[in-house]
């Protein structure tokens, strides 16, 4: 987070170091969700802009994916994600963290 790395740089890591395959999509995209929004935390436009530079990745997570576990997709994790990063000390950022989840249509309402 802190060099800026493309979400497509993170996909590539995820995959090539085997870490995708151990964790499994929805347990990346958990990983990838709670990284993003705690390191976003200082204001809600650097939320924001975190939110949309890994929106690419989040996506390929949690698209479904036949033939695994994940057949039907696996954007639920994301709110259950944003949900609970912030829910013992900002409960109104759980709100907003998932506001934008579905602007950027990550999830379904």
């Amino acid at each position: 987070m802190k060099s800026k790395t493309p979400a497509d740089k993170v996909m590539e890591w995820l995959n090539d170091s085997g870490k995708l395959a151990t964790l499994g999509h929805a347990a990346a995209a958990r990983a990838l969700t709670v990284a993003v929004l705690q390191h976003g935390q200082k204001c809600i436009t650097h939320h924001n802009v975190l939110l949309k530079r890994y929106e690419p990745a989040l996506r390929l997570l949690t698209a479904p994916h036949e033939g695994t576990n994940d057949d039907e997709g696996c954007e639920h994790v994301l709110v259950a994600a944003a949900a609970g990063v912030w829910s013992g000390t900002h409960p109104h950022m759980a709100v907003v963290a998932v506001s934008r989840l579905l602007e950027l249509g990550l999830c379904k309402p």
